[in-house]
């Protein structure tokens, strides 16, 4: 029997895997479904620049291949899962309140501590997505970036602001609901509550305007589509 090709997802945090691994594990038998957490935000994090992401991503990827004894022949794609969290957003759609711990995301603005800290992520974070969701290979392998916008809670909960002590249950709450019902879960994440129509592309330009970027929407539904079947050919 041949050896099973990665399937390689990068995500922010734990509760991204919860959520989808055992659904993508059981859609994709044929593949070895992987996971490499991040535990942040690369996209957004200040040490990250568009000099440097893909050797970033390069050297997450590497320090999977280390950890688990593969190589990178062993690797089908990457596939980067990323939250949006608005930052197409021109800079007036940021209001300040400095009685908060951290950002809030609202579908017609977003709250932060400091409007000043938070225009210059959302900068940074912008530059960087669309040096990435232009890019086709790092380090030598095919990658591919897809979006829960504003983030992956907005998408597969409806609810943008969720506290991290919530994350966990959320998580494996959805994981139950589809883990036995895989072709529900292709229903659910191509529904057209927040399934953004349009090539690859399209997706990525429909975020550039107004406030798409905090809205409840996804370009994932394109991986179960021409993009998985890529991998298979």
């Amino acid at each position: 029997m041949a050896k099973k090709k990665i399937l390689l997802f990068i995500v922010e945090g734990p509760t991204d895997e919860s959520s989808l691994g055992l659904i993508l594990s059981r859609l994709f038998k044929d593949e070895n479904v992987r996971f490499e957490v991040v535990h942040g935000d690369i996209t957004s994090d200040i040490k990250s620049n568009p000099t440097n992401i893909k050797k970033r991503i390069n050297e997450l990827i590497n320090y999977f291949l280390a950890n688990n004894h593969f190589s990178k022949k062993d690797i089908a794609k990457v596939v980067h899962l990323v939250d949006i969290d608005g930052v197409y957003v021109d800079d007036d759609t940021v209001v300040e309140e400095s009685s908060l711990k951290e950002i809030m995301y609202f579908e017609d603005h977003m709250e932060a501590p400091n409007k000043i800290n938070a225009i210059e992520r959302n900068n940074r974070k912008r530059n960087l997505l669309n040096k990435l969701y232009t890019t086709k290979k790092i380090g030598g392998l095919d990658y591919k970036m897809y979006f829960f916008c504003c983030n992956l809670e907005h998408v597969l909960h409806n609810e943008q602001n969720v506290p991290d002590d919530t994350k966990a249950e959320l998580a494996y709450e959805f994981s139950d609901r589809f883990a036995e019902n895989v072709s529900g879960f292709v229903e659910f994440i191509n529904s057209p509550k927040f399934k953004v129509e349009g090539e690859y592309l399209d997706t990525w330009e429909f975020l550039k305007e107004g406030k798409n970027s905090l809205s409840r929407s996804s370009n994932f539904h394109l991986f179960f589509e021409k993009d998985k079947k890529d991998i298979d050919d």
